[in-house]
């Protein structure tokens, strides 16, 4: 499973009693699932709660690992109130379970995490 991306929404959906039948693409799903947690729909925020728990015990992994210590969250899944939820579950988890660990995640600003990997990739230094 795929666990900080849309995919993880659409299978958190099914858990959550949040039905996506009718929807024929991933991206509509999440769009909404997005819509929902805009309306106030408990069941959808448990669903970006749940990806900031995942993402909240897989960054110190990532800090042992590659010796991160800032991680950048993009992509269409962490627009709007869903990445809110997301980064604060998942600083939740950091804080409470790992406070040793000096790892950043950075929510950039709106337009930048719908962009996700193009802007990663533009922002690349060029390889001589």
């Amino acid at each position: 499973m795929q666990y900080f991306c849309q995919e993880a929404v659409i299978k958190l959906s099914d858990a959550a009693g949040i039905s996506l039948t009718k929807y024929d693409t991933p991206a509509k799903k999440l769009k909404a699932v997005q819509i929902l947690l805009d309306e106030g729909n408990e069941s959808a925020a448990a669903i970006f709660r749940s990806i900031g728990a995942y993402l909240g015990h897989t960054a110190p992994l990532y800090y042992d690992m590659y010796s991160a210590t800032a991680i950048l969250l993009l992509g269409r899944v962490m627009s709007g109130k869903g990445g809110d939820i997301i980064l604060e579950t998942a600083n939740t988890v950091l804080y409470e379970e790992y406070p040793d660990i000096p790892i950043e995640l950075v929510l950039p600003d709106e337009e930048t995490r719908r962009l996700g990997q193009s802007f990663v990739a533009a922002s690349l230094p060029k390889i001589k």
